[in-house]
């Protein structure tokens, strides 16, 4: 006999995720609408993620419009669910500013994954990295490039490692090409797929084989503050398909062949502290794909408005608040 589970992933699944899909219409039920504006193969998962959770919370809230707006930034987007206009739902990595100004789905969506970091470097110096065994020496030797507004900046700053920092994604590949830092720390359901994208205009540019950073840095689904219905639809969503085997199935699906690629148990991992996760949000389960005895645990912390270590800013000031 079929398993119904399995149909109503693959009905997900025959979605394209990052355009506006309608889920079937049922003429007795008020339709509701859920707009999103985080479009694009890099949030492919999510949108699947957020379309399953919506159809197996069918029964219990009713059908459902599921929309891509597409001519939104990030900033703007975010900026529009606060307002609560135009856009009801984002996924980010969760810090205190959003929490005060969103309401979270209490529900890590990645599992961790995020928080995985695993390096781009040039292919010239690649071997260099491979006599590492700490993240004493890593530091002494070698500064980071990262996005000056990345919240996860601060948590490499608060542990210690220097950081080349640029408010521009993209001026990240060519500087590490140019030798403005050594590393480029990139989250292993990320590395991949960029190594396709740029590899082409980057071909000094490889994937570290030795190394890793892992630090708590869960994901969440975010609504409006007064959006009471979807999110308790997105929370009762996420909680059935967590026991009914429907998520770990889709993660599985989207990320199974990154994490094989990178061979984690095969990488020292430096466990960095996260001094931005909220208490009241739980750490992500990563029991699914990341042996904890390979975690080397960085317990050296630093205050995150004390004097930044080796810090090279290229375009932007140093982080002190959190940013959204």
């Amino acid at each position: 006999m079929t398993n119904p589970l399995k149909l109503s992933l693959i009905f997900i699944l025959s979605f394209t995720a990052g355009v506006s899909a309608a889920a079937p219409i049922e003429n007795t039920q008020t339709t509701q609408s859920v707009r999103y504006f985080q479009a694009g193969q890099r949030y492919t998962y999510m949108n699947t993620l957020l379309k399953l959770v919506l159809e197996q919370s069918r029964d219990k809230f009713g059908p459902f419009q599921l929309e891509a707006v597409s001519d939104m930034t990030h900033r703007r987007g975010r900026a529009s669910l606060i307002q609560g206009a135009r856009i009801d739902v984002m996924a980010s990595a969760v810090n205190a500013c959003l929490l005060e100004l969103l309401r979270p789905i209490p529900i890590p969506i990645e599992r961790g994954l995020l928080g995985y970091r695993v390096f781009f470097v040039n292919k010239q110096r690649a071997d260099e990295f491979s006599a590492i065994n700490s993240l004493k020496e890593l530091n002494q030797s070698f500064s980071a490039g990262f996005g000056s507004g990345w919240v996860d900046h601060q948590i490499l700053v608060f542990n210690q490692v220097p950081v080349v920092a640029s408010s521009y994604y993209t001026s990240l590949f060519k500087m590490l090409a140019a030798g403005r830092f050594d590393y480029f720390p990139r989250g292993v359901n990320e590395i991949w797929l960029e190594h396709e994208q740029f590899g082409k205009n980057f071909p000094n540019l490889t994937i570290e084989r030795k190394l890793a950073f892992y630090y708590p840095y869960p994901r969440l689904f975010f609504v409006n503050k007064n959006n009471d219905i979807l999110a308790e639809r997105i929370e009762f969503g996420l909680r059935k398909i967590r026991n009914n085997g429907l998520f770990q199935e889709l993660f599985e699906h989207y990320h199974r062949n990154a994490i094989e690629q990178t061979k984690i148990s095969q990488r020292t991992v430096f466990e960095l502290d996260n001094p931005l996760l909220p208490a009241a949000i739980p750490k992500p389960d990563t029991s699914s794909w990341l042996p904890q005895n390979k975690l080397i645990k960085h317990s050296q912390g630093r205050p995150i408005d004390s004097p930044l270590p080796r810090l090279i800013n290229t375009n932007a000031q140093p982080p002190i608040k959190t940013p959204c």
